[in-house]
C-alpha cells in the first residue's frame, strides 16, 4: 500500500493553500483533491508567471489554464526529465543534463542540440525559452520543418517535382507552417487511390480493345454504346 503524499499548507488570502516546495510535490499534484486547488482555471494574462510558458501549457489555446492542462504538462515533463526538481528554482535557462537517457528523452535532447546548432551555439549546455522560440522562426522557412507537409521548394529532383505538381493540380494542396503550399500524407494517399482507379479503368479498356471482354461490365457497356454509334461514325 502506497503512502499518501504529505502536503504543506499555508493560510493565505482567507483560505489554506498548498505550498509547492520540491519536485515531489509537483509529481504528486494529480493526487491532490481538486477542492484544495486555489482555482480550477486561471487566465494566461495578468499572472505573475512567464507568459510564453503559460501559452505553451494552454493546450486548447482558449486563453485559460485548467487543472487538466497542468497535470498534462507534469506527465509530459515526468517522462523526459531525470527529476522534476529542476522545475522548482527560478532558472533562466534549462540544463540539457536534466533530460532522461530514454528514447523520448533522447529525441528531446537531439532537438535541443539542433536548436543550439541553428543558433551557432553547438557547445552550449543550457537552453532558454527565448532561444527555442527564436529557433522556431528559423525552422519555419526550412524545407523540412517537421510539420509533415512537403512543399515544392523542398524538392530538388525535377522528376519528383513534376509528380508533386501533378498531385497538387489533381488533388489540391495544404499550407505548411510557413504558408507555402504543399502536400501531406492524406493528399498522397488520395492521389494513390485515384491513380489506382485510373489504372483499373485503363486495364479494362485495354482488355476491351484487345477483344478480351471477360466479365468486365464496363467493357460490355462500352461495346453496346459503340454498336449504337457505329452507323453515325461511318456516315
Amino acid at each position: 500500500m502506497s503512502i499518501p503524499h504529505s502536503w504543506k499548507f499555508i493560510h493565505k488570502s482567507g483560505f489554506d493553500q498548498v505550498v509547492i516546495e520540491n519536485g515531489d510535490d509537483i509529481s504528486n499534484l494529480k493526487e491532490l483533491n481538486r477542492k484544495l486547488w486555489a482555482t480550477l482555471s486561471c487566465p494566461i494574462d495578468g499572472v505573475y508567471f512567464d507568459q510564453k510558458t503559460l501559452e505553451l501549457i494552454d493546450e486548447d489555446k482558449d486563453g485559460k489554464i485548467r487543472i487538466s492542462e497542468i497535470l498534462s504538462a507534469v506527465d509530459y515533463l515526468s517522462d523526459i526529465l531525470v527529476s522534476l526538481e529542476v522545475l522548482v528554482p527560478s532558472l533562466h535557462s534549462f540544463p540539457l543534463s536534466a533530460i532522461r537517457n530514454t528514447d523520448k528523452g533522447n529525441l528531446i535532447l537531439s532537438a535541443c542540440k539542433q536548436i543550439l546548432a541553428a543558433l551557432n551555439k553547438p557547445n552550449a549546455t543550457h537552453l532558454t525559452l527565448d532561444e527555442v522560440l527564436k529557433a522556431k522562426e528559423l525552422f519555419l522557412n526550412t524545407g523540412f520543418n517537421g510539420d509533415g507537409i512537403i512543399t515544392g521548394s523542398s524538392i530538388t529532383d525535377e522528376n519528383v517535382k513534376k509528380v508533386f505538381n501533378e498531385i497538387v493540380s489533381i488533388i489540391g494542396a495544404v499550407a505548411d507552417v510557413s504558408g507555402e503550399d504543399g502536400i501531406n500524407d492524406e493528399i498522397i494517399i488520395e492521389f494513390s487511390k485515384e491513380l489506382g482507379l485510373l489504372s483499373t479503368w485503363y486495364d479494362e479498356f485495354t482488355d476491351f480493345d484487345n477483344g478480351m471482354f471477360g466479365n468486365s461490365k464496363i467493357a460490355m457497356e462500352a461495346l453496346v454504346v459503340y454498336d449504337l454509334l457505329e452507323p453515325k461514325i461511318e456516315n
